[in-house]
């Protein structure tokens, strides 16, 4: 199969099942919804009482929290590296 046709992955996520359309390999997309069903069910174990909707933008959340902070440690370190290559470049 061509990369550009994409894939069909059925996954299940918090007792739901879901078939995932996309280009990347089945693997990639299976183990994204592990990631999440993960995080799903972590927060419902919790919070039993909670809604899925209301788990499902709890996880959003998380994600959108551990997505930033990559992004800052990213900036931060391509800043780093900046200085590092200017000290390289004037020794």
């Amino acid at each position: 199969m061509n990369s550009q046709e994409g894939c069909k992955v059925r996954v299940d996520i918090l007792g739901q099942e879901y078939v995932l359309k996309g280009t990347d390999p089945p693997e990639y997309i299976e183990m994204l919804a592990k990631y999440v069903s993960q995080k799903m069910e972590q927060i419902n174990r919790q919070h039993p009482s909670y809604t899925q909707t209301k788990i499902a933008v709890l996880v959003a959340l998380q994600l959108a929290d551990e997505l930033s902070k990559i992004r800052e440690d990213y900036e931060k370190i391509i800043e780093e590296l900046k200085v590092l290559d200017k000290i390289h470049k004037s020794s």
